[in-house]
């Protein structure tokens, strides 16, 4: 609340900030390429379906405690089962680098999604633009 309500100025290192980067780096433009090393990384050794899950968890969470836990609890059963887990499990057990090939379109789990969508299609006789 301190950040968003005083309006004021931080450099990156403030302890007012420690928590909200998981890391920072000395010169401004090294910000791009270490952006792009932490992207490659999440590339190489994460699952499109767990990203995606994790993502939309923190975007579209149901709103409570509870219900993030049994959805959460819903979700980590199903992809234990899925084919990116045993990848997951195989690449760890021979010392490889994994191989993940799932996608949301064939393995999402079946909670997904779980959020209503909102129609923001055009409808005739609706004000397109508001009027101040």
């Amino acid at each position: 609340m301190h950040l968003v309500t005083t309006g004021a100025v931080y450099p990156a290192n403030h302890p007012l900030l420690d928590s909200l980067f998981s890391e920072t780096v000395e010169k401004k433009e090294d910000v791009v390429t270490r952006a792009l090393e932490v992207a490659e990384e999440i590339v190489r050794n994460t699952s499109v379906v767990s990203f995606a899950l994790m993502r939309d968890l923190m975007y579209r969470g149901p709103g409570s405690a509870e219900a993030t836990h049994l959805l959460d609890s819903r979700l980590i059963h199903e992809i234990f089962e899925g084919e990116d887990n045993q990848e997951g499990i195989k690449a760890f057990l021979e010392k490889r680098p994994v191989r993940f090939t799932g996608t949301m379109e064939k393995n999402a789990p079946g909670a997904y999604p779980w959020w209503n969508e909102l129609d923001t299609r055009e409808r005739e006789g609706v004000v397109k633009k508001a009027k101040l």
